[in-house]
Parts: structure tokens; C-alpha cells; sequence
């Protein structure tokens, strides 16, 4: 399918999140979804937005708008909150969005058992843009060299700590969490909890990227790994095998264009 067709296939998934999706467009991005990894993963991003966003329209006000059942509510444009309170940080608190569903905005077709659904991960990392005074974005392809990146997770396998960072084309290593802004510190894996529920992380993290690419990779790590340091890291990465690190199971998050 060109990147054209793409195109409108993701138009159309943001229109049916808008509530101005009709029959036809939905039937489009739906018949598309099963054999296209990308435009599916797009669809899943926007179920997870639309589930964690206040004033974002419901399962229900969707398809009773796309079958034109009912005028659906604007929806508000509220962003991932960027930072906690002070004290909330302070006691090491997370913030925590509504419970995530899997995603099924399908209508039960003829011959079919149900709605069509799409299979959720047990362990997710998601990232979003910054945008000041109007909703952040969830990062796709590309981000700006000036954007700041917030990240949010859901763990429900016993994991128990997470790292997430960035790798360029040049071997460079940005950190996210934990945050390494000392290097005469050694920073460990963040403790995270066990939980269905998305949960955000506090900080907005902006950094100098010297490359025009950037993989960022999350490891969830269990109990007897939580001592794991950005140092020991960083050493695997720049060992000519990178065997060791990658027995470590470490998610793929993004694979960005960095855009100056």
C-alpha cells in the first residue's frame, strides 16, 4: 500500500476518535489493520490515548457517532499532565490514568463471533511530546531536536524496575529514566509497580541529540536486576557483542527521524 493510502488510513482512525468516522472509513481502517503492523499500532496509540485522556469521547459516543446515532460531545483537548506536585515528587509518588481496555471500537459483522479486537502487550512503554497549552502528542516517526518527551508504562508481568533510554546512529546513549544528569553518579533502574493501569512517569526529559536517528529501548528488569546501573548498561552497549545486552530482553519503544 503506498504511503499515500497510509495516509488516509490514519486520517481516518483519527476521524473515528473525533467522533466523524462513518461506516465506510471505518470499515477501511478496520479491513486494513490485520496486515499492516504500523497503521495498527497507530490505532492502538489512539486507544490508549482516548482511554487515558479526560473529555476524550467513550467507546459508546464513538461508533454511535460513526453509525450516526447520536451528535457526539466535543471533545476537550487535555494533556498528559508534564510534571507532579512538588510534594507528590518529593514522597515518590506516580500518577496514575483510568484503567486501560484492549482496544475494540469494531462493529459485529455477519458470520463473525464479535468485535474486532487488537491484542495488548502485558509490559508497554509509551511516549509523548510535549505540547505546551494543548494535548501531547504520542511520538510516531520523527521528533524535533527542541521536543521534550514524557513516558508512561504499563507492567503486568513481576517485573519490578524499568529503565528507558535512547540510542543514536553514532553509539551515543541518552537516558530517560532513571535520569543521569551527574556522571560522577551511577543511577539504578527506577522501581515501577505491577499493575493493568497505565501509569505516568513524572518528568519531561529533553536532551542535545548529536545523531539523526534515535532507537529508544525500555528494559523491564525483575527483582534480582533492580541494581542494574546506566553505567553497566551503557558498557554492554559499546561491547563489540552487544549478545549480553540483548539477553537482557530489551523493548524497542520508538525508531525515530530526528528532525533539526
Amino acid at each position: 500500500m503506498s504511503q499515500a493510502s497510509h495516509q488516509e488510513i490514519r486520517k481516518a482512525i483519527d476521524a473515528h476518535f473525533k467522533g466523524r468516522g462513518t461506516p465506510k472509513t471505518h470499515a477501511m481502517f478496520m479491513e486494513h489493520l490485520p496486515s499492516c503492523a504500523d497503521c495498527h499500532q497507530y490505532f492502538e496509540k489512539r486507544m490508549f490515548l482516548a482511554e487515558m485522556m479526560p473529555g476524550a469521547l467513550n467507546q459508546k459516543e464513538r461508533i454511535g457517532a460513526t453509525a450516526g446515532l447520536a451528535a457526539p460531545k466535543a471533545p476537550r483537548s487535555i494533556g498528559v499532565t508534564a510534571f507532579l506536585s512538588a510534594a507528590a515528587m518529593a514522597a515518590g509518588a506516580f500518577l496514575i490514568w483510568p484503567n486501560v481496555k484492549p482496544p475494540h471500537d469494531g462493529f459485529q459483522a455477519r458470520g463473525t463471533n464479535g468485535a474486532e479486537t487488537v491484542d495488548v502487550e502485558s509490559q508497554r512503554v509509551f511516549g509523548y511530546v510535549v505540547n505546551q497549552g494543548a494535548e501531547n502528542r504520542l511520538i510516531e516517526r520523527e521528533i524535533k531536536v527542541s521536543d521534550e518527551l514524557l513516558f508512561s508504562y504499563r507492567n503486568k508481568g513481576p517485573e519490578t524496575s524499568l529503565m528507558i533510554y535512547g540510542v543514536d546512529e553514532k553509539n551515543h546513549v541518552y537516558w530517560f529514566h532513571p535520569a543521569w544528569i551527574d556522571a560522577k553518579q551511577n543511577p539504578t533502574a527506577i522501581a515501577i509497580e505491577q499493575s493493568a493501569k497505565v501509569i505516568a512517569l513524572p518528568e519531561a526529559v529533553k536532551h542535545d541529540y548529536q545523531g539523526n536517528h534515535l532507537k529508544i529501548y525500555a528494559l523491564f528488569l525483575t527483582a534480582d536486576q533492580a541494581t542494574m546501573t546506566v553505567q553497566e548498561v551503557e558498557r554492554l552497549l559499546q561491547e563489540h557483542s552487544s549478545k549480553k545486552h540483548n539477553n537482557l530482553h530489551p523493548k524497542m519503544v520508538h525508531n525515530l527521524r530526528i528532525i533539526r
